[in-house]
């Protein structure tokens, strides 16, 4: 190190906010004049980190400069890259070439910068510095002008890095530098200058930025995908950020450890009953429970030796690591089949975990609860049981490494059993875990039983209960699902993303029917909504041979979830065991604990949903009696423009009436005291599809189908004129429009269908009548402005027991 006493000089220089920061805190930069006795102390080792001590200097700055061209007097920081008049030139001569331009400079008696005196270049532009856990980058773009070409950049941090050097040298090409040595939580500013055989231009600099904390090791390598496997800070949402081991390789990276130790016995360092933080070696001897706000989105992944599977977990193992909680000296199954991760997975994916009892601490993750150490992955067990569980991926071998890690917020990405079975035709049947409304609904992902097997695969299971009065645990009447096993023990009310074009599947022992819900059903599977007896399509067979009729009815409940609640398919309604019933969730009484026409008991029952099932539903009420002739009045699924945008839904269709194959759009009692909503509002809405549903005309309807209007027994066809169909199709009001070639079907006046009532602003609803005359007899009307138009078939009926109204449509 050099010292060289410069004696009383005025110098040139160009401040920055960097340079000055702690004197002007100004972002500006302007040329000031500063009077100074100072000395220079120079590194040889490195020559582009000096200081410069200071004894009594001046800095006197032109009008419009931070201070209004005040004189500020005070200590600072400078780096005397341009010095003007200074002796002692020889002792700059083992300098390198930047201080040597500076020293021949200081020969040449002031000049106008470095070198040989030519202009010195501008600053490095576009500098930012993004600080990561451990290091910075500064990166930059070359200045406007640099005469001569730049040689270096000098890169400086502020506050010096904990390890390293705050300024360096950066050569050609590079237009980045990473500093490493950062301390996190702690702010930083980063400076670049250009270096050219003149000299130093004068600081780009870049604002402060804080060295981070991430939450977990997942945030960590998303903000820096570059980041080894190692030690890191964390916050794990705790108010104090603390160490934890990331492995940044396996399945993705992002893996936060929370156990690290050896397997066996004599290697039990502790356990998550009695301990919270034990962390005496964060890469060998490690146990931290999962953060506070750990959920079944998190996803563990655990290892032994070179083997590693991950898994979701249960309430109860989740209970477990984040609370310590044991279940009881009960081992607790994993939601879902495990994932192997690495590839040398020597066990079944079917896996559960112990999770400890009274005096019986440890956890143990195998696929028996018998023991033995060829059905142990991995465990840290030292309890008082005599069974070996001492192996490693199905290996009796101690002494292995092994983790137990974590990572939050893995989305579940099958809404059902069909997305799975979609991405993985080969899928087996088991337990899966699945999202109905995506990661970004309110619906958290559960565990499901999946069978990949009937009837194509990818069925979900939301009903699973053997056969039987005594084995009913719950109803759909109650709210909370009840899951302790979804394969063979769990009830769970379907999603709301379910709708008609789902198909339904309902086993009882090898026999199963395959059918669609009607409205009814679906909402007593949804809702929980009780309906008593509801009326079931024809189930398609699946398997066996049906020992009951087709003729179906379930029992939805009937009072309130503690009352008759329960359900019961059979084909009839009078308790009748052999011979009636298909399958029952019913415990009332034992009338009803039949299995496919037998009497028995203990048979696995179980309710199966699937979606686009029935996503090629037929288009109208008239394709399907074109399809099956013997196709009675009811409700149907129908799909109004095939494989086109709009979904499927439910429908009254008459199949009786002029031949049938007529498609309602409008059910609902008769009369002003009874209108529920109007084609203005916006419709569908549809509670009931066959006593009140109103639902816009399809788009492809035109004036040459014909029409159908009833009132109790009384039915009339027309065909309407454009007014009509735009108020029916899309809700434009027409006031009174005209219809053509009445016809009367059954038990009516064709006049009666003469005029349509079509709305006039806040005048809504439809009346079907003779003449525009107010209290000329019509057929029927849901106007509820007044009662003069209440009239039903020529009768007048003002009564909340009037007959249903229809209207209805048929194709060409």
């Amino acid at each position: 190190t050099r010292e060289i006493d410069v004696g009383r000089i005025f110098l040139s220089y160009f401040f920055s906010a960097f340079i000055l920061l702690a004197v002007l805190s100004t972002s500006a930069s302007s040329q000031c004049s500063v009077e100074d006795d100072f000395s220079v102390n120079y590194d040889l080792a490195r020559p582009a980190a000096f200081t410069v001590s200071h004894s009594n200097f001046t800095c006197i700055c032109p009008a419009g400069f931070a201070g209004g061209g005040a004189n500020f007097t005070g200590p600072v920081i400078a780096d005397g890259s341009r010095l003007f008049n200074l002796a002692a030139q020889a002792e700059f001569r083992n300098l390198t070439a930047q201080i040597a331009g500076l020293a021949a400079v200081v020969a040449a008696g002031g000049g106008g910068g470095g070198g040989g005196g030519g202009p010195l270049p501008g600053p490095p532009t576009s500098v930012s510095g993004v600080s990561f856990q451990f290091y910075a980058l500064v990166s930059w773009t070359a200045p406007a002008s640099a005469p001569g070409g730049v040689t270096d950049y000098e890169v400086t941090v502020s506050p010096a890095p904990a390890t390293g050097f705050a300024s360096q040298l950066v050569g050609l090409p590079a237009t980045s530098y990473r500093f490493g040595g950062l301390v996190p939580g702690t702010a930083y500013a980063f400076a670049v200058k250009t270096v050219t055989a003149a000299g130093m231009s004068v600081y780009g600099y870049a604002t402060m930025a804080n060295a981070p904390y991430y939450n977990s090791c997942k945030e960590l390598l998303d903000a820096e995908p570059s980041a080894p496997s190692g030690v890191y800070f964390i916050t794990a949402n705790r108010t104090t950020p603390q160490q934890v081991w990331c492995d940044m390789q396996l399945d993705g990276g992002g893996w936060t450890a929370f156990y690290s130790g050896r397997q066996g016995i004599y290697h039990v360092f502790g356990h998550f009953e009695t301990l919270s933080d034990y962390c005496p070696d964060l890469t060998n001897q490690c146990l931290r429970r999962l953060p506070p706000n750990a959920d079944g989105s998190y996803m563990v992944l655990a290892t032994c030796g070179s083997a590693a599977i991950k898994f979701y977990m249960s309430t109860a193992i989740l209970n477990y690591f984040k609370l310590g909680q044991q279940n009881n000296n009960v081992w607790s199954p994993l939601p879902a089949n495990v994932i192997d991760v690495v590839g040398n997975f020597a066990l079944s994916t079917v896996m559960t975990l112990w999770t400890g009892g009274p005096g019986n601490n440890g956890w143990i993750l195998g696929i028996s609860s018998s023991g033995g150490n060829t059905n142990v992955f991995s465990s840290s067990y030292n309890g008082p049981s005599t069974a070996g569980w001492d192996g490693c991926n199905g290996v009796a071998v101690m002494g292995n490494p092994i983790r137990l890690l974590y990572k939050p917020f893995v989305p579940v990405t099958a809404s059902s059993c069909a997305d799975i079975k979609l991405a993985n035709a080969s899928a087996p049947s088991g337990m899966y875990m699945i999202d109905p409304d995506g990661p970004s609904g309110p619906i958290l992902a559960y565990q499901v039983y999946c069978d990949m097997d009937i009837d194509g695969g990818g069925w979900t299971v939301f009903y699973a209960a053997r056969s039987g009065s005594a084995n009913v645990a719950d109803h759909f009447e109650s709210a909370t699902p009840l899951c302790a096993n979804p394969a063979s023990s769990c009830i769970r009310r379907l999603p709301p993303n379910v709708d008609f074009n789902y198909g339904f599947i309902v086993t009882c022992g090898s026999n199963a029917w395959k059918t669609y819900l009607p409205w009814q059903a679906m909402y007593y599977f949804r809702f929980g909504v009780q309906y008593s007896w509801v009326t079931m399509p024809t189930p398609t067979i699946v398997s066996g041979t049906p020992a009951v009729p087709l003729t179906q009815y379930l029992w939805s409940g009937q009072g309130n979830a503690n009352s008759n609640a329960g359900w019961i398919l059979t084909s009839s309604q009078t308790a009748s065991p052999t011979g009636a019933v298909f399958a029952s969730g019913y415990n009332l009484n034992g009338n009803w604990d039949g299995c496919n026409g037998s009497p028995l008991v203990g048979n696995m029952t179980r309710w199966l949903y699937k979606p686009a099932v029935y996503s090629n539903a037929p288009t109208s009420c008239k394709e399907i009696l074109a399809k099956n002739s013997s196709a009675t009045s009811g409700s149907y699924i129908i799909d109004d423009d095939g494989p086109g945008p709009r979904a499927s839904y439910e429908v009254y269709c008459d199949m009786v009436s002029d031949g049938g194959g007529w498609t309602s759009f409008y059910n609902g009692k008769h009369g002003s005291p009874n209108v529920f909503s109007y084609f203005e509002s916006s419709p569908p809405l549809c509670p009931d599809p066959i006593n009140q549903c109103i639902r816009r005309l399809p788009p492809s309807a035109t004036t040459s189908w014909w029409f159908a209007a009833s009132c109790g027994n009384a039915t009339v066809k027309f065909q309407i004129g454009t007014g009509a169909l735009g108020y029916f199709q899309s809700g434009t009001q027409g006031n009174w429009v005209t219809n053509t070639n009445m016809v009367n079907i059954a038990n009516s006046n064709a006049a009666y269908a003469t005029t349509f009532w079509t709305g006039q602003t806040s005048n809504n609803g439809w009346i079907l009548t003779s003449t525009s005359t107010q209290g000329a007899a019509g057929l029927a009307s849901a106007y509820g402005l007044n009662a003069n138009y209440n009239y039903c078939n020529g009768v007048v009926i003002t009564s909340t027991t009037a007959p249903m109204a229809r209207l209805l449509y048929r194709s060409n």
